[in-house]
């Protein structure tokens, strides 16, 4: 008899396990799988060295103050999304500016993240997601996606999708792809979402606003698609 009941146990564990859907989550609110962690760490006192160096994780920001994460495409992007696609290219937001169109724009700190174009084609779907979890218990920190049109030679930051990073709000990984993905554009007569590097000639940055914030960890999963489209999403975005 106790043999059956092992048995029934057992079959009744694998019958659960079968059941989770592949990239069930872990518990903490991130999706299980392969993903690039980012660690955006405030400190009181300017890094003074190069942070340029290769398998970096952390962009080091001011505790108190702004910065502009430039945003680069991964070059000889082959299509597909790896870890590898993902890579802190300056860790250091205090050592120069950031430049637009020739001209360094009003942060006297900058940093440098690469990523790939999350929808190349601008059918509505991102294929890869982003989280964020707030581990330090004091401060907040604005973060908005910004973006320089040469066509319109103005610089315009997607103020209805800023974050505020707080442990009160993001105290598990929460889905922020859209916030960090897209920008607010006029399109069609419209304000609506595109996604990251959609125009070839436009350059895209973070801004990160911090007020006390320690610590932000942010994962990228280049294998997990947002399954709410963005596409035809009004927004809102301030001009600078």
């Amino acid at each position: 008899m106790k043999k059956v009941v092992v048995f029934l146990l057992l079959l009744g564990a694998v019958s659960l396990l079968t059941a989770l859907p592949a990239g069930a989550g872990t518990g903490n609110g991130a999706p299980s799988g392969q993903h690039f962690n980012l660690n955006v760490i405030g400190v009181a006192n300017p890094k003074t060295t190069p942070m340029t160096d290769s398998h970096r994780h952390t962009i080091f920001v001011p505790l108190q103050g702004t910065c502009g994460i430039g945003l680069t495409q991964t070059p000889n992007w082959d299509g597909t999304y790896q870890n590898s696609d993902f890579a802190v290219l300056d860790g250091n937001c205090f050592d120069k500016g950031i430049t637009v169109n020739g001209s360094t724009i009003n942060y006297s700190l900058s940093a440098g993240f690469q990523l790939p174009p999350p929808d190349p084609t601008g059918t509505g779907t991102l294929q890869y997601t982003v989280f964020v979890k707030v581990t330090s218990p004091k401060g907040s920190a604005n973060m908005q996606t910004c973006f320089y049109d040469p066509t319109t030679v103005a610089t315009y930051c997607n103020t209805g999708m800023m974050l505020n990073l707080s442990k009160a709000n993001y105290p598990k990984f929460t889905n922020v792809s859209k916030n960090l993905l897209t920008v607010c554009a006029y399109v069609d007569s419209k304000w609506q979402l595109e996604p990251l590097f959609l125009a070839s000639t436009a350059q895209y940055w973070w801004e990160y606003d911090n007020n006390g914030l320690q610590h932000a960890q942010f994962r990228f999963y280049p294998n997990t698609i947002d399954n709410s489209p963005y596409v035809n999403t009004a927004c809102t975005a301030s001009v600078k």
